[in-house]
């Protein structure tokens, strides 16, 4: 036999006990036997008599039950407010309400089942009653066969729940687990027709649009963005000096009044002459660097420096930047494979508000370390020019 969980809400007076014993009961008792169930059915207050924190265990048995009947005869504010949290759930619920109620604006539109208080009443509410547990029992038993209900995936999908619990609405970790949401959205919705993506990297369009947003939102003068730029990184972010957007959102920000300070760690081995023209995409990106942010000279700053040593420089500072934002900051990390191709990018996030938690400590102690390597090279480098890339 299935077994199907129903729970019952309804007021906690003598006058429901009838409806519950007279109509809900033997509805769900007929249902049982003409289709193989085992119904468990729990009333709140038959099952919490004795709680002390009645709220807490309704809250879990809604969660954990297939369908709610939930009876908001008298407008019981308690009810309404289970009723609606039951909707927020999207749980299976069978309204019922007395003939002669006056049934709340928001809920008129749903299908309430309504019924007389007397004997003749209350049974043939359990015959409609039976109608309406046929077609829901028959609903869950179908949906119980896809993986919506697979315990693995129920956990996970608490599990994400509670990670977005952690993150304040006004944080600038919102759109990176908006971003990630609506990438898993659209997969799962691909799977649905049979069709799946295998992939190791993000294509250069999605990098783009990632790097893109986050400068973005450095959108008042008290925001900053240092960073150590690389030939690699801008072949990638530029989809090989096709796509500009990013170098777009950076002049945005500073019309926008944030400060960015960007360097460009350059293997002065290759450009002994401190001129980059013998590569076409490097002096191409130099180029619309100097000349698209011209007018933004005082918010933009950008500098060259000709490593003599670039692959231990490169080593030891890395290709990274620092986005700053009232008490947040995240260090974006590119990494990259042997043929420069970009790997993946490591966003690392803190608020020196939150600095109790302790990942966040640790993550301001790793920023704050390369925002020395920053002001290292910086103090070493030379206001970009027309003579580095003509």
């Amino acid at each position: 036999m299935k077994k199907v969980f129903c729970f019952v809400l309804m007021p906690f007076a003598d006058e429901f006990t009838f409806v519950y014993e007279l109509g809900i009961k033997p509805a769900l008792d007929e249902l049982s036997k003409k289709m193989d169930l085992d119904p468990k059915v729990e009333r709140a207050d038959e099952r919490l008599a004795i709680k002390e924190d009645k709220v807490q265990e309704i809250v879990k048995f809604i969660k954990n039950s297939d369908l709610i009947i939930v009876d908001i005869t008298g407008g019981n504010p308690n009810v309404l407010w289970e009723l609606g949290f039951c909707h927020a759930l999207k749980k299976n619920v069978i309204i019922l309400a007395q003939s002669g109620e006056k049934i709340p604006f928001n809920i008129r539109t749903r299908d309430v089942l309504h019924y007389t208080f007397s004997i003749q009443g209350l049974d043939d509410m359990k015959k409609n009653l039976s109608r309406k547990l046929k077609n829901i029992i028959y609903e869950i038993q179908r949906s119980r066969s896809t993986l919506r209900f697979d315990e693995e995936i129920e956990n996970l999908i608490y599990g994400v729940q509670e990670g977005l619990l952690s993150i304040d609405r006004d944080s600038i970790l919102k759109n990176l687990a908006k971003n990630e949401i609506n990438r898993l959205f659209g997969r799962v919705r691909g799977l649905e027709k049979g069709e799946f993506d295998l992939r190791n990297e993000k294509p250069n369009l999605e990098i783009i649009k990632y790097f893109c947003d986050y400068v973005r939102q450095l959108d008042t003068e008290e925001c900053e963005y240092n960073t150590l730029s690389t030939y690699d990184f801008w072949k990638e972010i530029t989809n090989e000096g096709t796509d500009f957007e990013y170098l777009m959102a950076n002049i945005q920000a500073a019309r926008y009044g944030a400060q960015i300070r960007r360097v460009f760690l350059i293997d002065g081995r290759k450009h002994p002459d401190e001129n980059v023209k013998s590569d076409a995409l490097f002096q191409k990106i130099l180029e619309h660097h100097y000349n698209d942010t011209e007018r933004y000279r005082d918010k933009i700053e950008t500098r060259v420096f000709f490593s003599p040593c670039y692959e231990e420089d490169l080593q030891t500072y890395k290709n990274f930047g620092i986005w700053i934002k009232g008490a947040e900051r995240i260090l974006l990390r590119p990494e990259y494979e042997k043929g420069g191709r970009m790997l993946r990018t490591l966003f690392i996030y803190s608020n020196e508000q939150k600095l109790s938690v302790p990942s966040f400590q640790d993550n301001y102690n790793e920023i704050i370390t390369y925002g020395t390597h920053f002001r290292e090279i910086w103090n070493k480098s030379k206001k970009l020019d027309t003579k580095h890339f003509k």
